[in-house]
């Protein structure tokens, strides 16, 4: 499927009662294949089944599927009660039953009674995405699609929304896909990652799975780790460029090496020790991430390191500069590319 530059090319599986994650960076294709799914965007080729049905053979409305939006997509002029009842007044249940079972999904995403009359312009971001997942829920659909739930959400408000939908989730017998460009989102709503870059799986698996062993660049980095690749040969990683890292492994040929930034250990002189690996870069960037600093160090090859507040402010790291990283051969995580 193409869409402007984007050639998506896709194939995914997710099973009944899993809750999978599609991340990715911006314009990977993450929610061209959200739309995809809900009939939004026709395919150019392939097929998307559900169970036995052959969701490509119905129109989007026909579709026994659910979204919800990133914004709430809720129909201004309606109440809160009103749209949720919008769902299911159009898959023929009738007024009275409808508003009272929307009253039941509002108050199960617990958005408080006072709201039911409230228009979308009254209600927070928080509020409005619970009215949201409550009129996406209560279809009782097959398939349930989130594109980035909680991207318009205060981030007061975000960690208890998280919570009620994680519940909700989990109680729902449907197909459930989430979109999402936030690691805390995905690790905290799923049990399985699909991770989309270029229009591309690149990777996929259980959580633990994927954040262990990352197989590009992005993934690392979701996982707050760094990557390399290389070729191991007599106990050492040649990387592009013509640096290498010493390593302790048994594995040979293509590989990756992991290593977690905690590992680093940064000097403002060449270090002395048993550290097999040392080189100089230059500090430039630091950010506090909570009891640590993490310093992006430019070098060959770069590298993130992990320290205290305290041992920045003893290096100076604030003030930029020439920094030495020591790195042990028994830090660095190696396994087949």
């Amino acid at each position: 499927m193409r869409l402007g530059a984007l050639d998506l090319d896709v194939s995914l599986h997710a099973g009944t009662g899993e809750v999978v994650a599609v991340v990715g960076p911006n314009g990977a294709g993450k929610t061209t294949l959200l739309r995809a799914l809900a009939g939004l965007v026709r395919l150019d080729r392939g097929r998307i089944t559900l169970g036995d049905l052959v969701l490509d053979d119905l129109a989007p409305e026909q579709r026994p599927v659910a979204v919800v939006f990133q914004d709430g997509l809720l129909f201004p002029h309606l109440s809160a009660l009103d749209n949720v009842a919008y769902g299911l007044r159009a898959r023929g249940a009738g007024r009275a039953g409808a508003r009272r079972r929307a009253g039941e999904w509002l108050e199960r995403v617990g958005l408080d009674a006072g709201h039911a009359a409230s228009r979308p312009a009254m209600l927070s971001g928080g509020q409005a995405q619970r009215v949201a997942l409550a009129r996406a829920l209560a279809t009782e659909p097959a398939l349930l699609l989130l594109d980035e739930p909680l991207s318009a959400v205060d981030v007061g408000a975000k960690a208890q929304l998280r919570r009620v939908l994680r519940e909700q989730l989990a109680a729902t017998p449907a197909v459930r896909v989430v979109v999402t460009h936030d690691p805390v989102d995905a690790m905290a709503l799923a049990e399985r990652l699909v991770v989309l870059e270029g229009g591309r799986v690149t990777q996929q698996g259980p959580l633990g799975e994927v954040t262990t062993r990352p197989r590009s660049a992005w993934v690392a980095q979701l996982a707050g780790l760094n990557l390399f690749r290389g070729r191991v040969d007599a106990g050492r990683l040649l990387l592009d460029g013509g640096s290498a890292l010493s390593v302790a492994t048994e594995v040979r040929g293509p590989a990756f090496a992991l290593v977690h930034p905690r590992a680093v250990t940064l000097h403002r002189a060449r270090p002395e020790g048993s550290a097999r690996n040392a080189w100089a870069g230059q500090a430039a960037g630091l950010h506090l991430e909570g009891d640590r600093v993490r310093v992006q160090v430019e070098g060959t090859p770069p590298i993130v390191a992990e320290v205290t507040p305290a041992a920045a402010a003893d290096l100076r790291l604030a003030e930029g500069g020439e920094v030495w990283i020591s790195l042990k051969a028994t830090e660095v995580d190696v396994y087949p590319a």
